[in-house]
Order: structure tokens, then C-alpha cells, then sequence
């Protein structure tokens, strides 16, 4: 069923607006793969979002050290 869109945006020419905008999904797809592959994004890699909080900032960047230790001997080969 037909129908209208409204988007509100800063960016009107972000490839992905003008993709939407003409029913463009190639050449969005083809853009935005390169992009997320660029960048080790899903699906050509993993993505975490973690929020470390202390009220003395030597605990929190010290939690944050050893988060990040142990991750990095659990990162995928490949």
C-alpha cells in the first residue's frame, strides 16, 4: 500500500536518505556493506557497548584496563 514519508535530517544527501528516497537498496547495500566492512561492523565483525562508571575516575579507567585485557584473549582468529 502506498505511502508518505516524512524524515527529518541534517544531512538530506547522506547516501542513505537519497537511497530511500529513490528505492535504491543496490546501490545503499553496496555502500553501506563497504562501509561496515571498513570498519570491522556487523556482519564482517562484533560490536559491544559497555559503560564503565566510578565516582574516582582511576577506578573506572583501572576497571575499564582490565575489561579490556580480558577481551583481548578472547578475540575471535579469523
Amino acid at each position: 500500500m502506498p505511502g508518505r514519508v516524512v524524515v527529518q535530517t541534517y544531512y538530506p544527501d547522506h547516501y542513505a536518505i537519497v537511497a530511500a528516497k529513490t528505492h535504491d537498496y543496490a546501490s545503499f547495500a553496496e555502500r553501506e556493506l563497504k562501509y561496515r566492512r571498513w570498519m570491522h561492523y556487523p556482519p564482517f565483525g562484533v560490536l559491544a557497548n559497555v559503560l564503565v562508571q566510578s565516582v574516582k575516575l582511576e577506578e573506572a579507567a583501572g576497571g575499564l584496563l582490565s575489561l579490556a585485557s580480558g577481551l583481548r584473549g578472547r578475540r575471535r582468529r579469523g
